[in-house]
């Protein structure tokens, strides 16, 4: 799958000569959405929610091929492949404020299951929004400073069509670099195409493409959970995608 003509849906932006690479991994992913590591299950998400996916579901019944159970396993206990990452619960078409269990060894010694739910301030409905947010995504003022003093991120207020939030930004000065300001911009959500799944099924569910990649979206400075995943090994596992993100100048 092409990731580039994906990204080419997204709103086009000027930029200036500051630019990077943006890695989604999933070590990024669990310090920007998840919460704290629990010995025990609680928090947003931990009730199973409203997930994607079966859990990860193999033709046995019990587990998919990744290792993870068809339910939650409670924190703590024994599991038999270390590394395994599961996710389990999140809402709407990219389970946001999903948790995520993984399969840890200490020493060598035998695996056990740690727990992560998502952070208690984690926002993955309408209802969930800020007051600041406007009260539909059609009412956002795309491209329009937000208020002054604001504490919006860059996907605060959450649609059932999209993601909206305010995105720094450079004001030009005399053609020079100005000071640094904030404006809105929204994200719908991306179709994903090439046959892919919607809504994004859980890391670790059982998927049936070999090799099949999948972009939902995202990316430099949109913190969308596992935007981008891949079918290994006959489950979903999170995929690395390179983006070329740039300081963007404001009104553009």
């Amino acid at each position: 799958m092409e990731v580039a003509p994906i990204l080419d849906m997204l709103s086009p932006r000027s930029t200036l000569v500051l630019s990077g690479i943006a890695m989604l991994t999933l070590s990024a992913i669990v310090v920007a959405c998840g919460g704290a590591t629990t010995s025990g299950i609680s928090g947003p998400g931990s009730d199973g929610g409203t997930g994607g996916s079966d859990g990860g579901t193999a033709s046995d019944g019990s587990v998919s091929p990744s290792g993870c159970p068809e339910s939650m396993p409670a924190a703590g206990t024994s599991c038999d492949k270390p590394g395994a990452t599961c996710e389990y619960g999140g809402q709407g078409p990219l389970l946001l404020c999903s948790t995520l269990a993984q399969c840890q060894t200490q020493g060598g010694g035998a695996g056990s299951w740690t727990v992560t739910p998502a952070d208690a301030k984690c926002i993955a409905t309408p209802t969930q929004n800020p007051s600041s947010c406007p009260k539909a995504f059609g009412d956002v003022p795309t491209g329009a400073k937000c208020p002054a003093g604001n504490a919006l991120g860059t996907a605060s207020c959450v649609y059932p069509e999209g993601m909206c939030g305010c995105e720094s930004c450079y004001e030009p000065s005399d053609g020079s670099l100005g000071n640094q300001s904030q404006e809105w911009k929204c994200d719908p959500y991306p179709m994903p195409g090439d046959g892919c799944p919607s809504p994004r099924p859980e890391i670790g569910s059982a998927c049936p493409k070999e090799g099949q990649s999948c972009f939902y979206g995202g990316g430099c400075g949109t913190p969308i959970p596992f935007s981008a995943i891949a079918c290994q090994s006959g489950a979903w596992t999170p995929e690395a995608v390179g983006l070329d993100c740039a300081i963007l100048t404001c009104g553009k």
